[in-house]
């Protein structure tokens, strides 16, 4: 997200920030391809139906440390002496970032939860034939559209595998769309047919359904979630959506996955870093170099989290990216790709250093 500006101004400066949310069809892969298409492609009759519908108000492992016995004295002595390393007999979980105070009430980033590292590689596609040969420590793909066996390949590999998620709209050609009542049902996000804002207040309703979403992934065998559009408070979304209940609902979007052993991101939203750094593993983020907001996930980076900073084609061209991009990201340890807004397996990285 653009820090101070509404998301409704950044479709008309970029288009579509988020172009991997659309419907699409299944390869021979057994991937789901082409969606573009498909959205543009919604029938008018849909779109009539949906305007009837009325608005309402309301890489690698990180390696765990062993975990020492030591005698009851020592133990104690060693923990009031050495808060920064783990031990099991201190109780609580081992953090990545110890010369950081717990927060009230956050999740703390254990040892035992694969947590991805400043630098790792990535390669994100949603969209075409999938390609596995892209060199890269961890894939990000559709939960929904990506089938058990393709995970199992990929570790097969010695790869990581991200299940995309979006947590804050309703997509109409999900399997499992039925399932939100019109209650919770909002605004359209932007131009993509068939995808409308969800009231994050009724948690009531929501998190069961998301709950599924990531036990689904968790059974496919990915690592971690990738979860979109956390950050309908900026928008239109026909709520009165406050940042308050914005930041409640994104925090239990960590912590459920984290329940299951998952990591997770956090996908923009830049404008909550401060508060959300506690809860989400790393972060994933689109354009910061365009809008000029990337020295603020070194509150991720600083701390040897993993930054992903996509940059699309439509605003960038494969010269700036590797003259400007690469070096500026350099300097906070983000980790900068170029993708195409399609988010196909087409994909430029910066040179190693």
């Amino acid at each position: 997200m653009l820090r101070n500006f509404r998301r409704e101004r950044i479709e008309l400066r970029v288009g579509d920030p988020y172009p991997e949310r659309r419907p699409g069809f299944e390869n021979s892969d057994g991937r789901n391809v082409g969606g573009r298409a498909v959205a543009r492609a919604q029938s008018k009759t849909d779109e009539k139906k949906e305007e009837k519908q009325p608005r309402t108000h309301v890489g690698r492992s990180f390696d765990a440390p062993a975990v020492v016995y030591w005698p009851q004295m020592i133990r104690l002595t060693y923990c009031a002496v050495a808060l920064s390393f783990v031990l099991a007999g201190c109780g609580g979980p081992a953090s990545l970032s110890p010369g950081t105070p717990p927060v009230a009430g956050s999740v703390p980033l254990t040892s035992s939860r694969w947590i991805p590292t400043a630098g790792e590689s990535i390669q994100i596609q949603y969209d075409g034939k999938l390609d596995l040969s892209v060199d890269a420590a961890i894939y990000d793909l559709d939960m929904f559209d990506t089938k058990a066996s393709v995970v199992r390949k990929l570790h097969d590999m010695g790869r990581k595998a991200l299940c995309y998620i979006s947590v804050g709209t309703w997509e109409k050609w999900r399997p499992d769309a039925g399932k939100f009542p019109k209650s919770v049902i909002g605004n359209k996000d932007g131009h993509w047919a068939g995808e409308r804002w969800l009231d994050i207040r009724q948690t009531s309703i929501l998190e069961p359904i998301m709950t599924a979403r990531y036990q689904l992934c968790k059974q496919k065998g990915f690592d971690g979630i990738d979860p979109d559009n956390i950050a309908g408070y900026q928008s239109k979304t026909g709520f009165p959506l406050t940042a308050s209940e914005q930041l409640t609902y994104d925090e239990w979007v960590a912590t459920e996955a984290h329940n299951l052993g998952l990591t997770v991101d956090q996908k923009n939203d830049n404008n909550q870093i401060k508060d959300l750094v506690n809860y989400f593993d790393f972060g994933v983020d689109e354009q910061c170099f365009v809008q000029g907001w990337c020295k603020q996930l070194t509150a991720y980076t600083n701390n040897n989290r993993l930054v992903v900073d996509i940059e699309y084609t439509n605003q960038m061209t494969r010269t700036r990216f590797l003259d400007k991009v690469c070096p500026s990201d350099a300097n906070y340890k983000l980790t900068p790709i170029l993708k195409k807004l399609e988010l196909t397996a087409w994909i430029v990285t910066c040179p190693s250093s």
